[in-house]
């Protein structure tokens, strides 16, 4: 009985789970999931998504949650789905990265905004890039994380940031630089979670 596993959060009053890929090819140098699946990331069809979520629809829910380690991984899958579900009335989020994001077109971004993409998380870790190069982020820059920010307050999807903060190399440092980058960060879109 899927109906009795509908919660209500943010994004709607029928929320539901799902994973659509596993793994993510990034290998960021503190992820369980760089460790498990050592770069390998592979993503259902937007197909054989819409036929496992159908269901889900058919029990009510107006909202997804996709627990995929990186939604976001391939930018014609995310609009294909996109586009599949535009219409229908669910809300969706996931996990991507900056980087990742920041290549996506502004068409995409429409297409996705369209489909009912609501927000999306993203690993921001620090204020100080020379944490996110300790960290191994992929040569991610905080002075992306902000541009994600300032660009997404276009397309109406709200950035949410997690961060890991007291680094252990220079843990007060890290603390002041990621908490200066937050407040500029909702400066630049006060939507930002």
């Amino acid at each position: 009985p899927l109906a009795q596993y509908n919660q209500a959060s943010w994004l709607g009053s029928k929320s539901t789970g799902y994973h659509s890929s596993y793994g993510c090819p990034l290998k960021c140098g503190f992820c369980a999931v760089a460790a498990q699946f050592d770069g390998h990331w592979l993503g259902q069809t937007p197909a054989r998504m819409m036929e496992d979520i159908e269901p889900l629809i058919a029990s009510g829910a107006n909202a997804i949650e996709f627990f995929d380690n990186n939604f976001f991984v391939s930018e014609k899958r995310v609009v294909a789905f996109a586009n599949t579900i535009v219409g229908r009335g669910v809300s969706w989020w996931g996990e991507g990265t900056i980087d990742g994001l920041m290549r996506y077109s502004d068409e995409s971004l429409r297409a996705m905004r369209a489909g009912g993409c609501r927000m999306i998380f993203f690993g921001a870790e620090s204020g100080s890039d020379e944490v996110l190069a300790l960290y191994n982020k992929g040569g991610l820059k905080s002075s992306s994380t902000l541009a994600l920010a300032e660009r997404f307050a276009k397309f109406d999807i709200v950035p949410e940031f997690s961060f890991c903060l007291g680094s252990p190399v220079a843990p007060k440092e890290d603390i002041e630089a990621s908490i200066a980058l937050i407040r500029k960060l909702k400066v630049a879109n006060p939507s930002c979670e």
